[in-house]
């Protein structure tokens, strides 16, 4: 049982994966840049 869900979520999760590819190309340069910008902020109010 817990082997079929294992494989149905994996499968579904690399459907929605290969489904969205073009959108996490584009979100995660945005997210990686974001992230970025907070960490920079945190180290300018720091000092």
């Amino acid at each position: 049982m817990e082997k079929t869900l294992l494989i149905l979520f994996s499968s579904s999760t690399i459907y929605v994966i290969h489904q969205n590819t073009i959108a996490i190309a584009i979100a995660f340069p945005v997210v990686a840049v974001v992230l970025v910008a907070f960490k920079f902020d945190a180290v300018a109010v720091t000092r």
